[in-house]
């Protein structure tokens, strides 16, 4: 007799289960219109430009504004950059971008960030003022090592900051060449890492182009630098 009772009990347990199951309203996506754009970005960057610790999305496309997508409240809110444009950036990390590499009008390199309801455009540390070349900046991540970097190239010299895992640009390295070298879109540095373990970052850079060939340059070394070979 309990045998049947626990038969019946598990067997109506189920049935009604099922039933409830069934009754349920189908699973619906719901989308929310965040923000209306004037132009189709080339990226999204997920940023925290005014420091708040809650992450926005900024908007990319080549040779346009940057537009800033706040969600304050609830309610999206878009602020045009007019007065610079966004360095190229290939790819980055999953950090929340504190603040964006710019070049200002008169092509100033600067790093935006958002204080006090005003843009604020602060100095790359280690970097000299004057005017840069748009081509010769670029933000990159490392294939090997997953380091993400921006890099400026100037004549023989090439200047390297690293992004932090808390969104922050920090002056990594400066490397130097005896002969003209980082004037070439060719040749590139692909990587960092300190390879010969004495603090500093080392660059491992490569040319495609009429042969693929690879240096290191060595961090700290004035005019340091092995090559590899192809």
């Amino acid at each position: 007799m309990g045998k049947r009772l626990l038969v019946f009990a598990i067997i109506f347990l189920s049935l009604l289960a099922f039933t409830l199951w069934r009754a349920q309203p189908p699973f619906r996506l719901h989308r929310k219109l965040l923000a209306k754009l004037p132009y189709s970005p080339d990226k999204l960057l997920v940023t925290d430009l005014d420091g708040d610790g809650h992450p926005e999305v900024t908007a990319l496309q080549t040779d346009k504004p940057p537009i800033w997508v706040r969600f304050p409240f609830d309610k999206p809110s878009l602020l045009r950059f007019e007065n610079c444009r966004l360095v190229w950036i290939e790819e980055y990390s999953r950090s929340i971008l504190k603040t964006l590499p710019v070049l200002t009008t008169n092509k100033r390199l600067r790093l935006l960030k958002w204080k006090d309801g005003r843009v604020i455009f602060n100095l790359l540390p280690a970097l000299l003022d004057v005017p840069e070349v748009p081509r010769n900046i670029f933000v990159r991540k490392g294939k090997g090592t997953g380091a993400v970097f921006l890099h400026v190239y100037r004549g023989l010299d090439a200047w390297v900051f690293t992004l932090t895992p808390q969104g922050h640009w920090k002056f990594a390295s400066r490397f130097t060449r005896t002969v003209g070298f980082w004037e070439f879109s060719d040749r590139y540095i692909a990587d960092l890492a300190d390879l010969d373990r004495d603090g500093i970052l080392d660059a491992l850079c490569v040319q495609r182009q009429p042969i693929e060939d690879a240096w290191v340059f060595w961090g700290g070394r004035k005019e340091g630098e092995t090559n590899l070979g192809a």
